[in-house]
Formats: structure tokens, sequence, C-alpha cells
């Protein structure tokens, strides 16, 4: 990690790889923080009643908020390059450029960046370049909760 990523993202690790294929959402590690870091989360999602959604779960993990969000692939490059997320929170299907390809431009620059895959996909269904765009999971829309989240950060903290 370049010096000046290491001082926007403290408290963060690289990416461990790609999405897993397999059944329902996968998760693994990928945010660590301490009781006085606060995790920038990114929301991108063209459907203003999940994003609601969204924002009241990353509201309900300790420590994370949300910093933006964005309606399109194309919003969430620029609000990426303004809010410089730790998380972003990424569907899939978006107007423009897709969520897929939002994500490898995003970690193209900003490698500590950790992006979480969103859809309604069966993870066997997931688009085939889904697992090389370099997001750490995919969990399914109906399964974000506030636990999943914690998840990522407490099996870093762990590792």
């Amino acid at each position: 990690m370049v010096p000046a990523a290491a001082a926007r993202h403290a408290g963060r690790t690289a990416r461990p790889g790609p999405v897993p294929r397999g059944s329902g959402s996968a998760e693994v590690s990928a945010v660590a923080a301490t009781v006085d870091e606060v995790v920038d989360v990114l929301i991108v999602d063209d459907q203003r009643p999940f994003r609601t959604v969204a924002r009241t779960v990353v509201g309900m993990v300790g420590g994370w908020r949300v910093a933006a969000e964005a309606e399109t692939g194309e919003q969430a490059l620029v609000e990426a390059e303004r809010v410089h997320p730790a998380v972003v929170l990424m569907d899939i299907n978006l107007p423009g450029i897709s969520g897929i390809e939002a994500t490898r431009r995003i970690l193209a620059r900003d490698p500590a960046a950790v992006v979480v895959l969103l859809s309604t996909y069966a993870l066997d269904d997931l688009p085939g370049d889904a697992a090389q765009c370099g997001a750490v999971a995919y969990i399914n829309k109906e399964d974000l909760t506030p636990a999943r989240l914690r998840a990522l950060r407490s099996v870093e903290q762990a590792g």
C-alpha cells in the first residue's frame, strides 16, 4: 500500500482475493477498525429504497458511517474519488457502467478500498466477471445485515 493510501485507510488491509463461488452469500475478511476509527462507506445502488435500507444497516454497525451514496457506476467513481471510502457496497446492475466495471475502476484508483458486491442473484448466478473484479465478497441484498457487515471486520481482526 502506498503511503497516501495508508494514511487515508488506517486500520485496513489489502483485499484477500476474488469473490468466492458457491451457494449463498460470500463473506471474507476485509475491514479492521479500532474503537476510535470511523469506517466511511459508499453505497451504490440505483434503487432509492435499497439505499435507504443499506444506510440503516450501515448505521447499525458501530464505527461505520455512510460517507456518500451513488445511483450509477459513473456517480460511484466520482463519489469514491471525493470521499475515499474504506468500504463500498456496490450493486452489480447499474445504469451506465456496471457495478463490476465500477469496482475495477475504483480499485485501480484506490487499491486499499474494500468493495462488497450486492445483488439479488444467487451466488452461482453471478456474472462470470464478478469473481475477477477485485471485490472481496458478495452479499445477497436480502442478507445485508449489521451482523454480516460486522463479520467483514471481525474475521479480519481475528486473522
